[in-house]
């Protein structure tokens, strides 16, 4: 145990037996004052003690640290759930018109390619054309446009034929493989582009057709 002088601040190291001894009564040795030892007793020494204290400035640091430490935390977390959102609801996002812009702006800091843009009702068809040829073949023609926002890649055509009286007797969906040399080509808003196929024609005799992008 320890006490101390009231009048120096000396530490003094006391045991039970002395306070016994001392009735009440200690002598500092620096400055031979009297005191009452119990009045200032404690169970550890004052450097101890005063090494267990922060001042102001130490506090401020520990708060800082904490402070950062809780940032980061955040931010991770904040990391983690942008990363569950894209993983479960990406591909929503990304044909969302709202929020594309704004993935857009991220994917060119990242650069990260988003998937494309694809929302075949906004390709408006000009013109389309069905027509026999000579050498027992259909030519299709047809000019689109992408009125978009944003830059699709070509559309996939789906073409249904119709006998004379109106019934569907056959239908295929033609993919940009099947009428465009390069399939990586992407149409860019206001842009237009051609199709153009050559297809064998039919055993039945076609009285009508219908086109339509998808």
């Amino acid at each position: 145990m320890y006490t101390e002088c009231p009048s120096c601040n000396k530490q003094h190291r006391i045991t039970v037996e002395k306070l016994r001894v001392s009735q009440g009564k200690f002598l500092c040795n620096r400055c031979y004052v009297t005191f009452d030892p119990v009045e200032l007793l404690s169970q550890t020494s004052f450097f101890k003690r005063k090494n267990s204290i922060k001042t102001e400035s130490e506090l401020e640091k520990t708060g800082d640290f904490l402070s950062d430490n809780w940032r980061l935390c955040l931010a991770l977390c904040a990391f983690v759930f942008l990363l569950q959102v894209y993983f479960f609801e990406g591909d929503a996002l990304v044909q969302n018109k709202t929020i594309r812009p704004w993935l857009e702006k991220i994917s060119s800091v990242v650069n990260y390619p988003l998937t494309p843009y694809n929302n075949s009702n906004e390709f408006s068809v000009l013109h389309v054309s069905f027509d026999p040829s000579i050498d027992n073949t259909f030519i299709l023609k047809a000019s689109i446009v992408n009125q978009a926002d944003f830059s699709q890649n070509q559309p996939r055509v789906k073409l249904i034929l119709n006998d004379f009286v109106g019934k569907t007797f056959a239908e295929r969906i033609f993919y940009p493989k099947d009428y465009s040399k390069n399939t990586n080509l992407q149409i860019k808003p206001d842009m237009s582009a051609e199709i153009m196929m050559i297809i064998k024609a039919p055993a039945e005799k076609v009285g009508g057709f219908r086109f339509k992008l998808i």
